[in-house]
């Protein structure tokens, strides 16, 4: 997550503050999954890449916003390019499969993601910057019904069990708590959600204007 670090801000100060408040919850999530990783040895199988094969996320403005900002900053094209491209995409996938994995690609490890995962291999074109949702799942727990947490893996880590045998202790993340600071950074946003293809459009839109007045 360096990369936000070092981006260019938008010119809006209030802007600007979302999106390292965004990095810096995803910053202590992957803090705390790199030590859960470590210490369980639980990881997602090499080359898989299937829970983005048949999921497209909802996801809050301030999300998409935070992905729109990377996408600019590594691609290095404008707003309006971008707004275009993810009509294009939308057109090439139906609803239900995320626009943003690549398909047809030869897999491999990226530097990026060994530093969270060792056996991760996907194909998301957009990691770095990718949903909260798509960082937790696999690596989080979730309240079961007395309240506890409880560590919900992927039905495909099928090392899961031998790997948590005497690290009762050790927990994943906590979903709901992550979920509920990306919630408090815009309150009035919450009920926002939309499916990505849509969110990044809109967010698109906002940062083209952003730029607009920066520039005039």
């Amino acid at each position: 997550m360096d990369d936000f670090i070092k981006m260019k801000g938008s010119g809006n100060i209030t802007f600007d503050a979302d999106m390292a408040a965004v990095n810096k919850i995803y910053q202590d999530l992957e803090g705390k999954q790199a030590i859960f990783i470590k210490e369980t040895g639980i990881h997602c199988p090499a080359g898989c890449g299937d829970c983005c094969t048949r999921f497209e996320p909802d996801i809050l403005p301030v999300e998409a916003e935070f992905l729109a900002m990377q996408m600019l900053q590594k691609e290095g094209v404008d707003p309006a390019a971008e707004i275009v491209r993810m009509e294009n995409l939308s057109e090439q996938f139906s609803q239900g499969v995320c626009p943003m994995q690549q398909y047809n690609v030869a897999l491999s490890v990226t530097t990026e993601r060994a530093a969270i995962a060792p056996a991760i291999a996907g194909a998301c074109t957009v990691y770095s910057g990718r949903p909260l949702v798509c960082r937790i799942f696999g690596f989080a727990s979730y309240a079961d019904k007395t309240g506890n947490p409880v560590y919900v893996p992927c039905k495909l880590m099928t090392q899961t069990e031998e790997s948590l045998q005497g690290t009762s202790k050790i927990l994943a993340p906590i979903a709901t708590a992550y979920g509920t600071r990306m919630e408090s950074l815009r309150p009035q946003d919450a009920v926002q959600r939309l499916f990505l293809r849509k969110a990044l459009v809109r967010a698109f839109q906002k940062i083209g204007m952003m730029f607009s007045f920066k520039e005039s």
